[in-house]
């Protein structure tokens, strides 16, 4: 009966403490959902759910800063392959959720944009130092994906600010004080191909933060710089990318609802748009003249010619 009734309270706990950061669970509900989606159509954490994941939504160097493919940004973050990469994450994330409510919801929010930014930025200075120092061009391709570098950050922001105390990590319980580093430690170890550049880089945004050099991100800052994002992924638009590497229905996550929202406000726009005869309509997700549309129709129809 005790033993009952110690479970019933450990359930209501754990749900009261669910209620209490429901940015952190948030954020875990996403990443979840896109490691399914990302190996639905194939074996979970295998080569080939990998490599698709990899080309369709990772990082790199050449795809981010030299092709400006910015909309891999915060898809690579929120994406994984392995279900161990997964599961420490996501695990490291939760232990970390006394932040929020310590921070709040809005605050939480900020300082996470604030990281997966910071990190990225840093990440892509590490490569092109390598790569300017070392002369190793490969280096543009090395791709990564994962929320790895923001939990690295978080951690590195919670020990800057703790009084001691352990951060339970998988397997393994370490002081606030050394976390960030035990981690990076950790993961190397038992994650195969973990990136020691994009955990660095988490690891420098957070000592960013715990220093105080984030002070001006204030919630104006981040509201604007959110705005600025989400019109590069939505007026950016990528071709839809399927699993396998091909265009097809199999769109990304998060890219699917931009698209769409996209897509409805432009026939809202469209309705108003006219000059009296007609002469504009939608095509492939743009306000074009109809004269041009018919020009366009007239190349798809003509073989051998190709659309840029």
């Amino acid at each position: 009966m005790d033993s009952s009734r110690n479970e019933n309270e450990d359930d209501s706990a754990l749900i009261m403490e669910a209620f209490t950061c429901p940015a952190t669970i948030s954020v875990m509900i996403i990443c979840i959902l896109q490691w399914y989606r990302l190996n639905s159509k194939h074996s979970f954490g295998s080569a080939s759910a990998a490599a698709a994941a990899y080309q369709a939504v990772g990082m790199s160097y050449q795809n981010v800063v030299e092709e400006r493919q910015y909309w891999r940004v915060p898809l690579a973050h929120i994406s994984h392959v392995s279900f161990m990469h997964l599961a420490f994450n996501m695990s490291s994330l939760w232990s970390l959720k006394h932040v929020e409510a310590h921070l709040g919801v809005i605050g939480y929010l900020r300082l996470s944009f604030a990281f997966l930014i910071l990190s990225t930025a840093a990440m892509m200075g590490i490569y092109h130092a390598l790569i300017k120092f070392t002369g190793n061009e490969s280096v543009k391709r090395t791709t990564g994906i994962g929320y790895s570098c923001v939990v690295f950050a978080w951690m590195t922001h919670a020990s800057l600010g703790s009084r001691g105390g352990n951060l339970n990590l998988p397997m393994v319980s370490v002081p606030f004080s050394l976390a960030p580093f035990i981690s990076l430690l950790v993961t190397q170890a038992i994650i195969p191909n973990a990136s020691f550049v994009g955990h660095a880089a988490g690891i420098v945004a957070g000592f960013c933060s715990g220093w105080g050099l984030l002070a001006w991100f204030n919630n104006a800052v981040f509201a604007t710089l959110l705005l600025v994002l989400t019109i590069l992924l939505v007026v950016g638009r990528p071709a839809s990318v399927s699993l396998d590497g091909e265009h097809g229905d199999s769109e990304m996550l998060l890219h699917v609802w931009f698209k769409k929202i996209w897509r409805l406000l432009l026939r809202a726009i469209g309705r108003h748009v006219n000059d009296g005869a007609g002469q504009y309509t939608i095509v492939g997700g743009r306000i074009v003249s109809r004269a041009s549309n018919v020009q366009l129709e007239s190349a798809e129809e003509s073989p051998g010619v190709e659309m840029a």
